[in-house]
């Protein structure tokens, strides 16, 4: 049996420059994710496992010069994996 939980964070970054006219540069927001996984071997050749990601349901966010400049927002839901896997 295992089972491994990761906490991940990735700061702010540019994501393209623009004109003054076209509002300036658009930025993403840092944004924290956590993520999970485990595995139980059931027989020598037979293990199941198990994987989620984002739980927390971590927002997308894009701006455009400061935060207060809301561009884009976007929640990208959690995912959860199951599998079955078999030696012969």
């Amino acid at each position: 049996m295992s089972a491994r939980v990761a906490y991940i964070y990735r700061s702010s970054y540019l994501l393209g420059q623009g004109s003054a006219a076209a509002g300036g540069s658009s930025y993403v927001a840092g944004r924290g994710q956590l993520d999970a996984s485990g595995q139980v071997n059931l027989t020598r050749s037979v293990r199941l496992t198990v994987e989620a990601i984002n739980l927390t349901r971590a927002m997308d966010r894009q701006y455009l010069q400061t935060p207060l400049r809301l561009l884009n927002a976007a929640r990208e839901d959690r995912r959860i994996f199951f599998g079955v896997a078999a030696t012969f």
